[in-house]
């Protein structure tokens, strides 16, 4: 006999030793696996796949993470990938930086970066209208 005033809560099975879809909120795991393992577990709940075919499923994807986690891991930062930045690298005396102008730093950005784009003009849609490169500012 059941005498209670609540819902009893069933606890999910964790199957080959993964946790189920409400773990999937931390960090560990990519936003689309995550995705891909509550429609996983949709599936086998809703009976649409088999216990094998969960299984294999669900180990493929934590594979792939696994394997998304060791590139994360792994990725070394070349110089040339890096942005560029704002102005040259140079020393700097505190007391002049101060009197530097928003125009001449503009400036010094346009002579070394001459081609590339300085500001884009989007509209309300995120389409591009306006350019302005750099060479508009030497």
């Amino acid at each position: 006999m059941n005498i209670g005033t609540g819902q009893q809560q069933v606890k999910a099975a964790e199957p080959m030793g993964f946790p189920v879809a409400p773990a999937y909120g931390n960090q560990d795991y990519p936003p689309d696996m995550i995705i891909l393992l509550q429609k996983l577990e949709e599936d086998f709940a809703n009976k649409t796949i088999d216990q094998w075919s969960y299984i294999n499923r669900r180990e493929e994807i934590i594979k792939l993470v696994n394997r998304l986690k060791e590139k994360k891991n792994n990725i070394q930062l070349q110089p040339e990938q890096l942005e560029d930045i704002l102005l040259p690298r140079k020393l700097l005396d505190f007391n002049t930086f101060a009197k530097q102008s928003l125009m001449s730093i503009l400036r010094e950005r346009a002579a070394a970066y001459k081609t590339e784009m300085a500001f884009l003009v989007l509209d309300s849609r995120g389409k591009e209208l306006h350019t302005i490169s750099w060479e508009s500012y030497t």
